[in-house]
């Protein structure tokens, strides 16, 4: 499938996508809450990525986890972020501004914008400096 039909695919489900967003084949958005994954301008998500925006507590384990309902807490993707193939982001994670997500890393926590984080769990292993991106033309 064209990865201009991905994108329009995850839009119509009610995923929220910017301009200039690549989503490779393989790749699952949250089945049951799309609309909590937001994935800003100039994204670009690798084969095989799993994003999940919630968490349902099975009804037997709901006094063990402390929760009553599905928690929705959600996912955003910032702006030129790289998420690199076979990740996991588990929901109410923010992946910052260019951040680069290294193959089959599992997110459990928020990276910061400029780092390069990758490991079961994630962990930022470097940052870089805001000059070192080649923005792109917004028009």
């Amino acid at each position: 499938m064209h990865p201009k039909w991905r994108v329009a695919i995850h839009r119509w489900r009610g995923v929220k996508i910017g301009n200039g967003v690549f989503i490779g084949a393989d790749v699952f958005i949250d089945n049951t809450y799309p609309d909590s994954v937001t994935i800003e301008d100039y994204v670009s998500i690798a084969y095989g990525v799993f994003i999940v925006g919630h968490f349902i507590v099975p009804l037997h384990l709901r006094k063990v986890l402390g929760a009553d309902r599905p928690i929705k807490r959600g996912v955003i993707l910032k702006k030129g972020s790289y998420i690199g193939p076979r990740c996991i982001i588990t929901d109410g994670v923010t992946v910052g501004e260019c951040a680069i997500v290294g193959a089959g890393s599992i997110v459990t926590k928020h990276l910061p914008d400029y780092t390069i984080s990758a490991g079961i769990p994630a962990k930022v292993i470097r940052t870089f400096p805001k000059e070192d991106i080649l923005y792109f033309d917004s028009k």
